[in-house]
């Protein structure tokens, strides 16, 4: 299985963003009358709905665009960069696979939240290299990291899956 990154899926992740600014300053700009305080509103509800969205979709694409590909195998996976490089780990090599996923998205259900389809997995090594992949990669992150049996995987239950909140 080979994944690579998905111009699909940065599209299905900017779509709730565009879509939000658009319904939101049309809502704001036909619908609410003006107040006391408006900006301030604006830029509470604008924090708390669209912000958390472009800081994944941007930190998410700054990890994936630096890799090619991905192959799974049956006994290892190998990280082909765009300079070049080729990381190529083996099952048995692996400690333990930290995976940072939406409480629903981890049962396998639907979540019309845009926030919970951002989702990353911290791969650990034995000799402690670190590999970081995202929900970006298509078709799927999650069919990838299942192929890898016998690896222990460390779930964390979050709605907002940061890097930079989760990893070192």
């Amino acid at each position: 299985m080979t994944l690579k990154l998905s111009s699909k899926k940065i599209k299905d992740r900017s779509t709730p963003i565009v879509v939000f600014i658009f319904i939101f300053s049309i809502f704001y700009a036909f619908v609410v009358p003006a107040f006391d305080g408006e900006i301030a509103c604006i830029i509470f509800t604008f924090v708390l709905g669209i912000l958390p969205n472009i800081i994944l979709l941007i930190e998410y694409l700054a990890y994936t665009i630096k890799i090619d590909a991905v192959e799974f195998s049956t006994y290892d996976f190998k990280v082909i960069f765009k300079n070049g490089g080729i990381e190529q780990i083996n099952y048995d090599d692996i400690q333990v696979i930290q995976l940072y996923k939406a409480a629903g998205m981890d049962k396998g259900n639907y979540s019309f939240k845009s926030i919970e389809k951002f989702y990353f997995a911290n791969i650990i090594t034995r000799d402690g290299k670190k590999i970081i992949l995202n929900s970006l990669l298509e078709p799927d992150l999650s069919e990838g990291l299942d192929m890898m049996k016998n690896v222990p995987v460390d779930r964390t239950k979050t709605a907002y899956a940061f890097v930079f909140w989760y990893i070192n």
